[in-house]
């Protein structure tokens, strides 16, 4: 929570006053997590500001290059990375066009480390920085566990790909369903959409909603809230695995 609060008033001076005032904790507390924070190298004290009453107050800042973190979005057909900063910023992107054919997990996460690397050796960002894989994948996932019940457009059912990944990259990783990351992607730089009530539909190989209320997303049993499924938009288009 605290973190986030600097992160989100990086434009305007905010000091330890300020955050226990916006979040009703005792100063002591805040000073103590503000200190573990910088402890870390997450944030870093920054110019000293008056807002026209009492002594002048420290502004806390993000280190955005602290820690770097690495997203991959598996759709049937390409691969999409990034590698984005504290304050989200993309600093390095790539994409891998897939043939027309269904290719195992393992493949997939294999191919996937692979641009990585490429990127590690081309990108112009510090690769020991990177601390966590985040993973958007298409079909029916538990976000919970990383487990992908069913994935029609890949051609996948029961698969631990949270496990996979995990010992391919050799570092945490979230997966959760494709559209509902884009949807937490598309709200996290709007101060106005990431706190109301938004919905995203995607048209693809399938069709896809994704609803967030109150800047919360809807997930519905299994978190398949959204999976619109077996819609037909596209006489004698591709046929679905099942």
């Amino acid at each position: 929570l605290v973190l986030n609060i600097i992160r989100d008033n990086q434009t305007t001076p905010i000091s330890r006053a300020d955050i226990a005032k916006e979040t009703f904790m005792s100063p002591t507390s805040i000073t103590r997590i503000t200190s573990d924070l910088i402890d870390l190298g997450i944030v870093k004290q920054a110019d000293t500001f008056s807002k026209g009453v009492g002594r002048r107050a420290t502004q806390l800042r993000i280190v955005s290059d602290a820690v770097l973190s690495l997203g991959l979005f598996i759709d049937r057909d390409y691969l999409r990375m990034c590698v984005i900063d504290c304050m989200g910023k993309v600093l390095n992107k790539a994409c891998l066009s897939l043939g027309d054919q269904y290719y195992k997990p393992e493949e997939i996460i294999r191919m996937s480390k692979g641009l990585y690397d490429e990127m590690c050796t081309t990108g112009k960002f510090d690769s020991n920085k990177v601390k966590v894989l985040g993973i958007g994948c298409v079909g029916n996932v538990d976000n919970n566990n990383g487990y992908v019940f069913f994935a029609p457009q890949m051609g996948w059912k029961k698969i631990d790909l949270k496990h996979m990944a995990e010992e391919m990259f050799e570092m945490p990783i979230y997966i959760d369903n494709d559209l509902k990351m884009a949807l937490v992607g598309t709200t996290f730089n709007s101060d106005e959409m990431k706190k109301s009530d938004v919905a995203i539909v995607t048209i693809g190989t399938g069709v896809g909603v994704s609803v967030m209320y109150n800047g919360k997303l809807i997930r519905g049993i299994s978190n398949a809230a959204g999976e619109v499924g077996h819609t037909v938009f596209k006489p004698n288009g591709r046929l679905c695995v099942c």
